[in-house]
Parts: C-alpha cells; structure tokens; sequence
C-alpha cells in the first residue's frame, strides 16, 4: 500500500499507511481517486511545510473561556479544542494529546462569537490538522479553516 503520507505531504521519510483502530477509514481514503486528488494539492504541500505539526486526530474535549476583560473593552470567548492523536507526520507522537485555542465560541455571558474563516467543532470529529504555533491570535491552523482536513467514511472534506 502507497504511504498515506506521501499522498499527503510527499515525503520519502514517512511509515507506512495506519494500522490502528481506524485502518478501514484510511484504506477507503487511500483507494478514493478523489480523496488522493484532493491531498496532493499544492496547497497541502504548503500548509505541511509551514506546520510545526501535522496530524491526524479525534476530538476528544471542547472547552469554553474568556480572556481577562481590557480596560476598553469586555473579556473575549475562546475555544479550547483537545485532539487525541492517532496518526502525526510532523511535530507529535499518535497517541498525544494536542489542545488549540481558537478565538470565539460561547462566552461566559450567553453570547456566541463566530468568524467567517473560524472552523467550527465537534466531539468525535476526525480531522488532519495542519498547525503553526506562531500563529497565537484568531486560529493556530496554517490557513485557518483551509488548514483542517475533515475525514468520515471513508472520505477527506477540505475547505478549499
């Protein structure tokens, strides 16, 4: 079998195609013309090589805060997303867990705060994250919401 991560990020120094839990999940990716297609992109290439990590994982926790108010102006909700890792190329060992913080989501005070560019979250989405630490601000993914590859029977959904 072709190495899931030479499809994705076309690079000699990977392991072999999964063999966890989730193997029949990347088999049918792995045999999808369209879901190979889509990996390959340019775009991808770019998003890995600009990532301090990239993996593939489940959403195991959602977490809601808000950031200490400013003088001018209220506290600020953000979103904590933890993955459990079951797959990484760069930057993560499987089996890690990874937390993000991303600006938005439900504040402390009812309200709901939402970008256009924001991915949105779920308990037990399985997703290929592309991540840059250096981005702290709005999102940390390289891309934003281009930087999440959504996976589900047996299918790869990008935003691009």
């Amino acid at each position: 079998m072709i190495p899931f991560c030479s499809l994705i990020l076309s690079r000699a120094a990977c392991a072999e195609a999964p063999s966890d839990t989730h193997a029949e999940t990347w088999a049918a990716v792995l045999a999808d013309p369209d879901a190979r297609a889509e990996l390959r992109t340019p775009a991808v290439e770019l998003r890995a090589s600009l990532s301090d990590a990239v993996f593939a994982g489940r959403v195991v926790d959602i977490e809601y805060r808000d950031s200490d108010p400013a003088e001018d102006a209220g506290p600020v909700p953000f979103t904590f997303v933890t993955w459990q890792v079951e797959r990484s190329w760069k930057g993560l060992d499987a089996g890690d867990r990874f937390t993000a913080r991303f600006m938005g989501g439900r504040a402390s005070a009812g309200a709901i705060l939402t970008g256009s560019e924001q991915p949105l979250f779920l308990l037990g989405d399985r997703d290929v994250r592309f991540v840059d630490s250096q981005l702290a601000g709005a999102c940390p993914l390289v891309g934003c919401a281009s930087g999440r590859y959504r996976l589900g029977e047996g299918r790869v959904y990008g935003n691009d």
